[in-house]
């Protein structure tokens, strides 16, 4: 009775603070109260956000934090920001790199907006 109904990739990932459970790696989404106890905080060479460690795999892999890393970089303090100002980002750059995703992404947002106020 464990039947697959559905099975799609998620056009972006993204994760929040707002649940007060710590910051989370930029790079692979760990969250930070799962790093190692003897690791010393360790950040992104290129925007200076936090990472779980160095050689993330996450972190150089163009699909997850190498694209949006040098908009990262653009800010002052990076290791104060929070992670739910990522997926913003996340979601502008499916448009370069699936412009089918990004269609679907507008529509998507454009149903929810119409059914939060059927005007």
């Amino acid at each position: 009775m464990n039947d697959i109904i559905l099975s799609e990739l998620p056009l972006a990932i993204g994760c929040s603070n707002r649940n007060g459970l710590g910051n989370f790696c930029v790079g692979c989404y760990l969250q930070s109260i799962y790093y190692p106890e003897s690791s010393k905080l360790v950040f992104c060479r290129g925007c200076n956000w936090q990472i779980c460690k160095e050689g993330c795999p996450g972190v150089s892999d163009p699909e997850r934090h190498a694209q949006e890393c040098a908009i990262l970089k653009g800010g002052k303090d990076a290791r104060f920001h929070m992670m739910g100002e990522v997926l913003p980002i996340r979601c502008m750059l499916v448009q370069n790199r699936n412009p089918e995703a990004w269609e679907m992404m507008k529509e998507m947002g454009e149903r929810a907006l119409k059914e939060r106020d059927p005007k």
